[in-house]
């Protein structure tokens, strides 16, 4: 007779508690001799098979998947397993991207600065693009700026998004700047870079007074859109853009009405 393990030797050599080992039991994947009265006992070739075991769930096997794969030859258990590698190897890469997002957001850069690191999901330009569709995708505005979108290849989109927010963040570093100066909403200087942020949105859609205003609400409201005005280092600087663009449109009104 080989040598028998007990419950507890298999869990001082594994490090498994009891429990799991009752679980495999019951789900058919490893079950040890039962004897009248209750006790359970393992053999060599038990203790083999679960390290296998241990070894397939390691690797992101399912049980049910390890159910099957246990009974297999060692040769079509290779077969098998070299999917799980390709599987492993593409969550390496995603892993290798999620550090480096850690990474970059540790060293203080916004989620906007660093969305080119994130592999799992859509980049953030991306989404909100799909939110301003959702939000916005009724009004005359919007479908002008898809159809114009539509008209470019994917390098012309690329060059024109790149040149708009090339223009955007030196306008919000403007901004930023004239506030650290002290200047208030209503200075011309501040006026003036809310002007070139208007004719910004303009060239991308025929942007109302209206939508300008509610787009600068989104900065204030998006908690997103805070990480990325951090970078400018100004004081509370999404509701001062929001704030200077009430009183950019209100005077605009008034002078359309004159």
């Amino acid at each position: 007779m080989g040598l028998v393990y007990s419950v507890q030797n298999i869990c001082e050599i594994t490090g498994l508690s009891k429990r799991t080992l009752h679980y495999y039991d019951e789900a058919e994947i490893l079950v040890p001799e039962k004897k009248e009265n209750g006790y359970r006992s393992y053999t060599q070739k038990d203790l083999e098979k679960l390290q296998k075991i241990l070894f397939f769930k390691n690797v992101g096997l399912s049980l049910n998947e390890i159910k099957e794969v246990i009974c297999l030859s060692d040769a079509l258990q290779r077969d098998y397993l070299k999917k799980q590698q390709s599987l492993l190897k593409k969550k390496q890469q995603s892993l290798g991207d999620t550090i480096k997002t850690l990474n970059a957001f540790l060293s203080g850069k916004s989620f906007l600065e660093i969305e080119s690191y994130q592999s799992n999901v859509q980049p953030l330009s991306q989404q909100y693009q799909k939110e301003a569709a959702i939000r916005y995708g009724e009004t005359e505005s919007y479908q002008t700026y898809n159809n114009r979108r539509d008209q470019l290849n994917k390098k012309e989109r690329q060059r024109l998004d790149e040149k708009i927010n090339a223009s955007m963040t030196k306008i919000f570093h403007n901004i930023a700047k004239a506030q650290q100066q002290g200047c208030t909403i209503n200075d011309m200087v501040v006026q003036t870079e809310i002007e070139c942020l208007y004719d910004c949105l303009n060239r991308l859609m025929e942007c109302s007074t209206e939508l300008f205003q509610c787009i600068a609400r989104q900065y204030v409201e998006d908690q997103r859109f805070h990480h990325y005005f951090d970078q400018f280092q100004g004081e509370n600087l999404p509701v001062f853009i929001y704030n200077s663009v009430c009183f950019f449109c209100v005077n605009t009104a008034k002078l359309k009405k004159e």
